[in-house]
């Protein structure tokens, strides 16, 4: 699959009913990914949601591919 190039994310950020904090990411479909955090978030929480994503994301996208 080529590389259709990224949407911009600005503007896609939002807090969400001042219970947290939501991202979404456009997809090439039309449909979203989102990405919630809750409020109370520290700076190591979000550190920690960093390296967890990177670490985890592409082995979940590697199973997601199998199922599709």
């Amino acid at each position: 699959m080529k590389n259709k190039g990224l949407k911009k994310a600005v503007g896609e950020y939002q807090q969400a009913n001042a219970s947290g904090y939501s991202f979404e990411i456009p997809m090439l479909n039309k449909h979203s990914a989102r990405v919630f955090i809750p409020n109370g978030v520290t700076q190591e929480d979000l550190d920690y949601l960093k390296l967890y994503i990177s670490q985890n994301l592409p082995g979940f996208l590697d199973k997601l591919k199998t199922e599709l």
